[in-house]
């Protein structure tokens, strides 16, 4: 026997509404559109909702250095060259603080950002070419506050700069190197080309002493296939390697006779190099498929949110990433949005699990910078430094926003819609796009948004069983929006 339940009768005068009450909910690629929360989002760009309300992004701007002579701050001047340079940080110990110095490498040579009386400028300490350089590590010596950075070009694989008055200096019988880092006062480092396996260390307490002697450094050669090995991190008491396809521990403590190895995680898709990232407790990383995180002892998917850009491939060239104010960023190369102008950018909040995505200017370097014992983002685009600074632009580029809400039968599968009109609450300048999509339909309106807060009603006219609102600034522009509320009359479909 087969039981029929009655529906509700629904008069066509019978007004109906939803609304949206807030905008945390973030970005959900992994859901159907029909099970996710109004408050989530399946595309969402360059927006923050984390106080409820649905803004348009901060940007960033040029960056400025503090100067104790001047006691103010200078802008950072714009870089010797753009597109392939490097920029370094310098850590000189005080007796207060530590103090960061700036420093780029080019091809044409390394150059010092200096105090040219009342502004900054790149001093040019010699003209080496640094062009092929990946990595620097700051290191303390006895004879002072040093900085070990390469792999040169020629046969110079490694330099060390000892004093930042001075140029630096080759070390001629190192290793090279793609990736270096100081764990228990040795240099641990990967990269070498003729041989992708090895993982080389130094002599305690000096970072150029590589001679393989018990005494003093040597090399680990790990067999496996894991592919080439791409980053060293010193984390959790321990050295990890990541490979192109798997990680690896290494202990290392006083003594080489008792080092000891141990591989902790392979995968089959690639992994991203410059996406490893210490992260406080846990080193997240990007993988061709997906993003993930690291405590030390096991892997977890983390990208799941953001599927929509894994399936539009990410590209193992010209990432680069850091870890700043419990945030992971990473910029990296991938089709998703190409018809939006601008590059990648990802930020995964890890307090709170959710992700951002940004589309701004092309990025290739990412690092923290400590300055006067304030903490900076800063952000290598072109020939410009730039920092996360609540700009209105990003580095003068409009900040195009957009956020859609997911694609809902609102709970009443069988029942036509009729949107009568549109309610929103909001403030701000320029024009802000509004767009109602159905399944078979669109329309689309725009408000003139004023600096102080008040309710827009917006008629609209289109109907259907699935609805989907859109909210995005026109040209750039600033705005607040919270509680759009969308009136209606249903009839069974």
């Amino acid at each position: 026997m087969a039981w029929y339940r009655s529906l509700p009768e629904y008069e066509q005068a019978d007004e109906y509404s939803f609304y949206i009450s807030d905008f945390k909910g973030g970005i959900n690629m992994s859901e159907d559109d029909q099970n996710m929360s109004l408050s989530e989002s399946p595309l969402a760009y360059n927006v923050s909702g984390k106080d409820g309300s649905l803004k348009r992004c901060e940007g960033y701007g040029r960056a400025y250095k503090h100067e104790d002579m001047l006691n103010r701050e200078i802008l950072i001047p714009e870089l010797p060259s753009s597109g392939t340079g490097r920029l370094l940080i310098y850590r000189v110990n005080t007796e207060t603080q530590p103090r960061e110095h700036l420093a780029y490498v080019d091809n044409l040579g390394l150059y010092k950002c200096v105090l040219n009386g009342s502004e900054l400028k790149w001093q040019m300490v010699n003209t080496t070419d640094f062009s092929a350089v990946e990595y620097y590590v700051n290191y303390r010596k006895d004879s002072g506050d040093c900085l070990v950075f390469g792999p040169g070009v020629e046969d110079n694989n490694m330099y060390l700069w000892s004093k930042f008055t001075q140029p630096p200096s080759p070390v001629e019988t190192a290793p090279q190197l793609s990736s270096a880092v100081v764990h228990y006062e040795r240099m641990f480092g990967v990269g070498d080309p003729e041989h992708v396996n090895r993982i080389w260390f130094s002599a305690q307490f000096d970072p150029t002493d590589f001679t393989v002697s018990l005494d003093a450094g040597g090399y680990i050669d790990v067999m496996g296939d894991k592919g080439r090995a791409l980053k060293v991190i010193s984390f959790s008491d321990s050295i990890f390697v990541f490979w192109q396809y798997g990680i690896t521990r290494v202990k290392a403590y006083n003594y080489q006779s008792e080092f000891t190895v141990s591989d902790i995680y392979s995968c089959d898709s690639e992994i991203l190099k410059d996406s490893v990232c210490l992260c406080s407790d846990q080193i997240i990383f990007a993988a061709k498929d997906g993003v993930y995180a690291f405590d030390g002892y096991s892997v977890q998917r983390i990208s799941d949110k953001i599927s929509g850009i894994i399936n539009e491939g990410l590209k193992a060239s010209g990432e680069c990433s850091a870890y700043f104010r419990g945030k992971y960023y990473l910029s990296v190369q991938s089709s998703y949005l190409a018809e939006v102008e601008g590059s990648l950018m990802l930020e995964y909040d890890t307090a709170s699990n959710k992700w951002r995505i940004f589309k701004g200017q092309p990025i290739r370097q990412l690092l923290v910078y400590h300055d006067e014992g304030r903490e900076r983002l800063l952000l290598v685009g072109n020939n410009h430094v730039y920092e996360m600074d609540g700009s209105q632009t990003f580095g003068g580029m409009p900040i195009s926003a957009r956020w859609d809400m997911p694609l809902s039968s609102l709970g009443k599968p069988h029942l036509v819609k009729n949107i009568r009109e549109l309610l929103i609450t909001a403030e701000g300048e320029g024009l802000l796009r509004l767009k109602m999509t159905t399944e078979s339909a669109r329309i689309e309106r725009t408000i003139r948004l004023r600096d102080t807060r008040r309710i827009y009603k917006v008629p609209l006219r289109i109907s259907g069983k699935l609805l989907q609102l859109s909210i995005e600034n026109v040209s750039g522009n600033n705005f607040t929006v919270s509680n759009p509320m969308v009136i209606y009359t249903a009839l069974r479909g």
